[in-house]
């Protein structure tokens, strides 16, 4: 019995010892010979752990190494030890300015060649030892965008020679890989389009890591997906597959309230109220669908429909479609249609091809003293679109300018007419918690004899805040919003209103400033986002007035 336990402890003892000295650690201390040369030192990176003294050894060569690439080709160091402390001392010596690198002529062409040096020969060429890391990465990175995913460049082989290094430029340059196989995980019916035209991916497009980067980052700019994880790769000996690993997201939704009521002259039953309905990507092509409805129930009803299909039969074209009513009271009814044709150059900017239409129909009860005349309008014109593309927060960022031209009939008699618009968004993210939201919205109307059916009708949540919906008739106008936004989570923020408009009426010849100013609240739930503001609108030369304030209350289902 003796004898077993003597057996046990020495066995106890045994393993005791060896993870005592399997769990020894060293540290390595490099530093500068004086404090000029410390800043150079510091600025390379070292491990300083390590669990053999072998490893200390070859990290200080490396430390060399990287002393020799920066022109200090003759450092040496001297080194001690205290217990597992290890402080290793350099003396950088004199530094070396210039670098000659031989090269193999057929691996360098001369366009290569004249972007990292001004001197060079079918044999060598010179650069400045400063310039030694970014001439190795500017080789790796060429290759790797030509497909030679897994080259890499190192200098070989160093030597002083008179004032010069010289030294061997070791070139591996790998097989040049192509994307064999596009894979596509969590969302079977994911429109192939998109691949092609959004994140600009076929089958034999060259790989390199920047395509994985850029196709994570393009991914998250689509509206309609959620990205499960970053694409991966599987490489085998002949061929290269991506897997992108998506999965389609709710992006429709709905918010409306209808009322009914008896008109008081007829007592005949009529709606009132709002409905917006948006569809996105139901039938898996990225297309959209919108109606919106309103009816304040006394003088002004609209209805406006819109329809998008991108990148249509698997082209760069892109289709855009609206129709629109606006009825007046019982003065006029205006009824309008425009068609875009889109090219995208690229998924950012589009040059677009617009047509529109439009005829106003007065009723025997339209007060000639407004001015208000029948007439039908034509227009033709060209539009530039940019979207910046952004992954963060629920914001529409963009530059949008449009011109149009084109001519009214109104009794047989014609007058020439332009339409310019310029409308800009952005969002400036102070971080994760605060961002600014600026916006611009301009129109202009230009032609003789104008119309008041004919006229901008500007006011309300969508464009100044403070004033009823559609109630500002004009020509000419510029309205500039400012949003202070704080997140107190991710999709829920309060917000400060800042409005102001420019607007001109050629009828009544007059220019006039408008103001806004208020406060609102976002929230965001599972099956809601609730936005609830308030505002109060005045004109030029009058004070503020919570008389003439409005809440705006907007509850949106998304589905």
């Amino acid at each position: 019995m003796k004898t077993v336990f003597k057996h046990i402890f020495f066995l106890l003892l045994s393993i005791t010892s060896l993870t005592s000295i399997y769990a020894q650690s060293y540290t390595l201390n490099i530093r500068a010979n004086d404090s000029i040369n410390s800043s150079i030192l510091e600025s390379l990176n070292y491990v300083e752990k390590h669990h053999a003294k072998e490893n200390i050894i070859n990290e200080i060569d490396i430390f060399s190494k990287k002393l020799a690439l920066k022109g200090y080709i003759n450092n040496s160091y001297s080194l001690s030890q205290n217990d597992t402390i290890f402080n290793c001392e350099f003396h950088l010596n004199n530094k070396i300015d210039n670098v000659l690198i031989y090269y193999q002529r057929n691996s360098i062409k001369d366009k290569l060649l004249k972007k990292i040096s001004t001197t060079y020969n079918d044999t060598v060429f010179e650069i400045q030892t400063d310039r030694i890391e970014f001439v190795l990465n500017t080789l790796v990175n060429h290759f790797e965008n030509t497909g030679a995913s897994f080259s890499n460049a190192s200098l070989v082989h160093l030597k002083q020679h008179d004032n010069n290094i010289i030294a061997e430029l070791d070139l591996n340059i790998s097989p040049k890989r192509i994307i064999n196989q596009i894979v596509i995980k969590g969302y079977d019916q994911f429109p192939k389009k998109y691949i092609k035209h959004h994140l600009g991916l076929k089958r034999k497009s060259i790989f390199n890591l920047n395509t994985i980067k850029a196709v994570h980052a393009s991914l998250n700019t689509i509206p309609f997906i959620s990205q499960l994880k970053k694409p991966e790769v599987l490489f085998t000996k002949d061929s290269t597959s991506l897997y992108i690993y998506v999965e389609k997201k709710a992006l429709s939704s709905f918010d409306g309230i209808i009322g009914f009521s008896n008109q008081q002259n007829t007592n005949k039953l009529v709606f009132n109220g709002f409905l917006n309905l948006n569809l996105n990507n139901l039938f898996d092509k990225g297309e959209s669908f919108g109606l919106n409805w309103k009816n304040n129930g006394d003088d002004t009803e609209t209805l406006h429909l819109k329809i998008e299909n991108p990148y249509l039969f698997n082209t760069k074209f892109s289709t855009l479609g609206e129709f629109s009513i606006l009825k007046q009271d019982s003065s006029f009814v205006n009824t309008k249609s425009l068609l875009q044709v889109n090219f995208n150059l690229n998924k950012s900017n589009s040059i677009n091809t617009i047509y529109s239409n439009e005829k106003s129909n007065t009723t025997s009860n339209a007060n000639t003293l407004l001015n208000i005349s029948e007439f039908k309008s034509t227009f033709i014109g060209l539009s530039f679109n940019h979207k910046l593309l952004s992954s963060s927060k629920n914001t529409d960022q963009h530059l949008n300018f449009e011109y149009l031209r084109g001519e009214r009939i109104n009794n047989s008699t014609k007058n020439n007419q332009e339409k310019i618009k310029l409308s800009a968004e952005y969002l400036f993210e102070l971080n994760q918690k605060q961002s600014i939201l600026l916006k611009n919205k301009s129109e202009l109307l230009m032609g003789k004899n104008l119309f008041q059916n004919e006229l901008y009708r500007i006011g309300g949540v969508n464009t100044i805040r403070g004033f009823d919906e559609q109630s500002i008739f004009t020509s000419k106008y510029s309205i500039t919003n400012i949003e202070y936004q704080y997140y107190t989570n991710k999709e829920t923020f309060l917000y400060s209103i800042t409005d102001m408009a420019v607007i001109q009426d050629e009828i009544f010849n007059k220019t006039s400033l408008l103001f806004g100013v208020g406060l609102g609240y976002s929230i965001a739930s599972t099956n809601s986002v609730l936005n609830i503001s308030y505002a109060i609108g005045k004109n030029e030369g009058t004070s503020f007035n919570v008389k003439n304030s409005r809440i705006h209350v907007k509850i949106t289902f998304p589905f």
